[in-house]
């Protein structure tokens, strides 16, 4: 995969994820409405994206790199 296009799908999949809030049992809460998980610092944030977001993106990636 060339440098650019892994680029852009990094780009891609971070920009669906943000520090904002959704509802939890008619309750609003703050942290990623996209995979509905609860945080409430900006370092938080930054640990979702580096624990739960990107593995599985680069696993994905990766696998259609071979695939």
């Amino acid at each position: 995969m060339l440098k650019s296009a892994l680029l852009d799908a990094i780009r891609t999949e971070l920009r669906r994820h943000d520090l904002s809030h959704f509802q939890e049992d008619k309750v609003v809460v703050p942290g990623c409405p996209r995979c509905r998980k609860r945080f409430y610092t900006v370092p938080q944030f930054i640990s979702h994206i580096t624990d739960d977001v990107l593995p599985p993106l680069l696993d994905r990636l990766s696998s259609e790199k071979h695939g």
